[in-house]
């Protein structure tokens, strides 16, 4: 240790100390005075002495002449780092944490930083508890004590004064949140959209000349620091918490505490939860407050909304959850009433974490713990209030998570100045000399877009009904307008991205990193967000700009952990549940009821579709949940009828059904093809006595007399061209039902599929393999091919994936029925669902705008009346558009039509 003396030389020159609130109340002690020496505290020391005595063993006359003089020990003239050094402490008053110089230059953390912190957080002087003043020693506060105790008072296991008089002084609890006020809090919380300019945000950031000499490889070098990413939460002394909790959550024992029983509400009033302050690791306190839901829509106040997802994890986490007393509104010293266990999943868990600030109460809404979740009629009433939570809030945050799954959560934030620099990405793109470090960050935010988040059908109504949005994974916070508008423009060049990605070494070990980006459901949620409402600018008013049927179909790729949300969750955004008449009231679904069975809500949902599209697509079209893993199994004692369309299975929707990209039948409101066209007649009915049971009406095409194997889309093999009409040879020209059926006879964009088609399905079938296949994939891939053949091979892959080829046959159908048809001289041919097998039946229903397949155990050919179950739709060649019909006068279709029974 060096001299005091010779350390008083080497003081810094700039700067000085902060003696205004650190100055000793003795400069020094008798043997220090004497040797004209600066008396310097010895920070561990628990009699108080100074260095210099200690080094030299003598007896050090400060401590005593202090307490005499003063009854408490010295105030810390210096940092425990300066102490250390014998280096002069000044405080570094422009800086935000309070740092000294020495400490901010040597980049280590000042213990004036936590004194203050703890001081300012508890409104008291760090001088002494009662106890240290007694026993006449230093009263040092111990940092791991969450009860805010000193060292003393911990070793001798007794009250600490300093935490009762703290608790007294300044620990008053708001019982109800205050109205909104912007301020820099509020942008911690939720950061505002980038500031464009020059076709970039982040200009300061970024480089002035993004031109073809621009090292841009390297994205991470472009910015000197990014304005997206918050720091963690700091670890520091706990705040205070009751003994009995204290120990039973770091133990995990629940046996000394009670379970916490929610009490009732009215239909006016919702729940809020209080988030008492702390550090990121201490112990969650958290208190809900019953309040009226006129007054947070009358009125913006300081709370938000949290949107997350449940997760499957068992509730093992536990946190400390009271009641505020519903009297008063004013802010109160009174703690609030008994406070109990609460158990919480963990991705909950970690966002309350997240969430909680360290130095002011938090308030926020969140299903799990405002709304009592086993009182299914409570559930029912607070879930129609959700709109108006998540639009009055004054921010809703999008937790995604930790980032548990995404190789590097930080890269993938670091990546997004990069996607919304238009000219940067442009040049990163068009360059296509890109770092293994960029390649890892474009993959990690498209696993950022896989996140369980994203596949929740809430979040269409939490993020759509938003004033305000914020993204938090992990310790990151960034703008939902700049994360938006990354996904979109990481989207739209995907293909780029892809095609540079497949160069890289990277591909070899992750082939399939970058395969479904553009249909993930990140990308369908930006669609929804933007389009289910029309917002007025500056108003809190907006128009529904969807109904009902339209957003349950549209949405049957996002899963819910109960089936009855696949329709509550997007109840209330629907522009016809309001007004009169209408037909959801008559289906029993304008309300959610979780008293209801599924089964019932879903045959409601179908009825009102066919009431109100007078269309029988509905039951072609996959977009319900059911919780067993096959759909034949039974779910709390019902089964499902089989013209319910189901788009996922399991418990909580994760095992997604296929669903072909081209469905065939187009968006909801826009049918690709028309096959009933001309069939004037009543649509369907349902028997009063069995409600599993749909009656419709159509014409028998025939039965299915052979069928190939499932393809999958990558190669169609031999027999399929066969049965399709190929003979081998070319000079036997290209049938219509070849190349007219491999894309089910429509463009991409849902037109008739052009002729040219003819030609570019004959350039294939001359470059089959030599077992006579065609290998789609590897001609669109790996070879070099004119663009027109590349075109019309993708739609082949869409069109016939997870599909089968099969011949329809008419001799086994009655007289009346087989007349129905024009002699063909070809066989009818189509394509249809994976399922389809022999024996099954074609048959244009009426109402509907395609072909299906039926299944009847026992299917008689002469009966007008068949009890059958529905397979899927099918495309049939030369029977989409209504041909069936054409000529047919009213009393012929009527003569000719066949009653189904649909189970």
């Amino acid at each position: 240790m060096a001299e005091p003396s010779r350390a008083l030389d080497s003081l810094p020159e700039h700067g000085t100390p902060d003696r205004g609130r650190y100055r000793r109340m003795i400069a020094a002690c008798e043997h220090c005075q004497r040797r004209k020496t600066r008396c310097i505290l010895a920070p561990d020391d628990p009699q108080g002495r100074c260095v210099s005595c200690i080094r030299l063993k003598k007896e050090c006359k400060f401590n005593v002449r202090a307490a005499a003089a003063t009854n408490h020990p010295r105030k810390p003239v210096a940092c425990n780092n300066c102490r250390k050094k014998m280096d002069r402490c000044s405080s570094a008053t422009g800086h935000v944490q309070g740092r000294c110089d020495v400490c901010i230059r040597s980049k280590e953390e000042c213990s004036f930083e936590a004194d203050a912190a703890v001081a300012e957080h508890r409104g008291r002087e760090l001088d002494a508890c009662d106890r240290c003043r007694q026993w006449k020693t230093q009263c040092r506060l111990a940092s791991s004590d969450s009860e805010g105790r000193c060292t003393k008072c911990i070793e001798l296991n007794e009250e600490c004064s300093l935490e009762r008089r703290g608790r007294a002084q300044n620990e008053t609890r708001p019982s109800s949140p205050g109205l909104y006020h912007d301020s820099d809090g509020s942008h911690l919380q939720s950061p505002s959209d980038s500031f464009y300019h020059d076709d970039s945000p982040f200009v300061a950031n970024t480089p002035k000349d993004v031109g073809a000499n621009s090292p841009t490889t390297d994205s991470f070098s472009l910015f000197e620091s990014n304005p997206i990413v918050s720091p963690t939460p700091s670890v520091s002394e706990s705040f205070p918490a009751q003994n009995q909790f204290r120990t039973a959550l770091r133990h995990g024992v629940l046996g000394t505490l009670a379970r916490y029983q929610y009490s009732s509400i009215s239909t006016t009033e919702i729940r809020l939860l209080r988030i008492a302050p702390g550090p990121f690791e201490s112990d969650l306190f958290c208190s809900l407050k019953i309040t009226s839901l006129d007054k947070i829509t009358s009125a913006v106040h300081e709370f938000q909304a949290l949107s997350y997802a449940w997760g499957n994890a068992s509730p093992d986490h536990i946190i400390i959850l009271g009641d505020i007393p519903r009297s008063g509104e004013t802010t109160s010293t009174e703690d609030s009433t008994e406070q109990r266990a609460c158990l919480l999943r963990k991705n909950l868990y970690q966002a309350l974490k997240r969430i909680r600030q360290t130095n002011c109460y938090s308030w926020i809404w969140v299903d799990a713990l405002c709304i009592d979740q086993a009182n299914e009629s409570e559930k029912s009433q607070q879930i129609s209030k959700m709109p108006d939570i998540y639009s009055n809030a004054w921010n809703v945050i999008a937790w995604l998570g930790e980032g548990d799954g995404v190789d590097s959560a930080d890269s993938a934030v670091g990546i997004i100045p990069v996607i919304l620099n238009l000219k940067i990405l442009d040049h990163v793109l068009k360059d296509g000399v890109l770092s293994e470090e960029l390649f890892r960050s474009w993959v990690s935010f498209g696993q950022i877009l896989d996140l369980s988040w994203f596949k929740r059908r809430w979040v269409i109504q939490e993020v759509s009904c938003a004033r305000r949005l914020s993204v938090r994974i992990g310790h990151n916070i960034l703008s939902w307008v700049d994360f938006a508008d990354a996904v979109d423009l990481y989207s739209d060049n995907i293909d780029d991205v892809r095609q540079l990605y497949a160069q890289s070494d990277l591909y070899q070990a992750e082939l399939r990193a970058l395969a479904d980006i553009d249909s993930s459901r990140a990308v369908a949620l930006m669609y929804f967000s933007r389009s289910i409402f029309l917002k007025k600018c500056n108003s809190r008013s907006w128009s529904k700009l969807f109904s009902l049927r339209t957003l349950v179909l549209t949405a049957s790729s996002f899963a819910v952990s109960d089936i009855r949300d696949i329709v509550y969750a997007l109840l209330y955004l629907a522009n016809d549940r309001d007004g009169s008449p209408s037909s959801l009231r008559t289906r029993h679904i304008s309300v959610s009821d979780y008293s209801r069975h599924p089964v019932d809500i879903f045959i409601d949902f179908v009825r009102y579709c066919i009431d109100s599209s007078k269309s029988l697509d509905v039951i072609c079209r996959p977009w319900a949940s059911w919780p067993p893993l096959n759909r034949g199994a039974h779910y709390e004692g019902r089964s499902l009828p089989s013209w319910v369309g189901v788009a996922s299975y399991g418990r909580d929707g994760s095992r997604q059904q296929f669903v072909p990209q081209e469905n065939l039948l187009g968006p909801v409101h826009s049918p690709l093809y028309n096959a009933s066209q001309g069939a004037d007649l009543p649509i369907c009915g349902f028997p009063p006595t069995v409600q599993h049971v749909l009656q419709a009406d159509g014409i028998i095409l025939g039965t299915v007399g052979k069928v190939s194997a499932r393809m999958n889309g990558e190669t169609i093999k031999s027999d399929c061209l066969r049965m399709l009409g190929w003979s081998g040879a070319l000079e036997d020209g290209v049938d219509d039902r070849l190349w007219r059926t491999l894309v089910a006879n429509r463009s991409p964009d849902g037109k008739i599929a052009p002729t040219w088609y003819r030609w570019s399905c004959t350039l294939a079938l001359t470059q089959l393999s030599d077992s006579g296949h065609l290998n789609v994939t590897s001609l669109v891939t790996e070879k070099p091919q004119p663009s027109a053949l590349v075109n019309y091979l993708k739609r082949v892959l869409v069109a016939t994936k997870h599909r089968n080829i099969f011949h329809c046959e008419t001799k086994h159908l009655a007289a009346n029925l087989a007349k129905t048809l024009e002699p063909a001289e070809e066989a009818i041919v189509g394509l249809g669902p994976e399922d389809t097998r022999e024996d099954h039946i074609i048959c244009i229903l009426f109402g509907c705008s395609v072909p299906v397949v039926l299944e009847s155990p026992f299917f008689r050919r002469d009966a007008m009346a068949q009890n059958v179950s529905l397979v899927g739709a099918c495309y049939v060649h030369g029977y989409m558009e209504g041909e069936v019909f054409a000529g047919m006068s009213k009393e012929e279709i009527q003569q000719k039509t066949t009653r189904f029974s649909i189970y």
